[in-house]
């Protein structure tokens, strides 16, 4: 097996309570794979790299909302401003919740708004309010925030699996067994 140059470990997240880091691993030739890394965990969802880039996004399209001829057309404005505050704040609420499955939940509603705020920054281009050498750096922060997310949400997957209880082998009773009472 050839070398693949010099790798670089990129935290996608880390989870407080699980207690990892999720991180990304990139060699010379693109990335390599994804792998956990035991930590001490996030103490705040200001860590979480997938909320960063939401947050990131949000403050930018905040900007992008006060130039040009958006400012008139209020019902789209406040569309994209709401898709737009909705990813960061579904994340931090996801991480306040205490299981993985309720976490990942609040992180696939997240993607679905950075989603939203894709597609309605391509709707801004159409509508002749922004250009597209304004939207594509926004498009690819909402891009690399639901990657960060998907991966977290990926990770989240494997941590509940192992935290389920395997079924329980209780006794079988028969017939022919003996039946209990109450005795009082």
């Amino acid at each position: 097996m050839g070398s693949v140059g010099p790798v670089q470990w990129v935290l996608l997240g880390s989870l407080g309570s699980m207690g990892s880091e999720v991180c990304e691993v990139r060699c010379a030739s693109g990335t390599c794979g994804a792998a956990l890394e035991p930590m001490a965990g996030a103490r705040s969802h200001k860590e979480l790299i997938c909320w960063q880039r939401a947050y990131e996004l949000k403050l930018q399209v905040y900007e992008l909302l006060r130039t040009g001829t958006v400012m008139q057309d209020f019902d789209f404005s406040d569309q994209l401003k709401e898709s737009a505050s909705s990813a960061p704040r579904l994340i931090a609420e996801g991480v306040g919740r205490y299981y993985p499955a309720e976490f990942s939940k609040y992180l696939r509603l997240a993607n679905g708004e950075l989603k939203e705020t894709i597609e309605s920054l391509d709707d801004g281009v159409d509508r002749r309010h922004f250009t597209e050498d304004q939207v594509i750096p926004l498009q690819r922060l909402a891009k690399r925030s639901s990657k960060a997310a998907s991966r977290l949400i990926a990770y989240l997957a494997t941590v509940d699996a192992l935290k389920k209880p395997s079924p329980r082998k209780g006794r079988r009773r028969t017939e022919a067994g003996p039946k209990r009472t109450n005795r009082t």
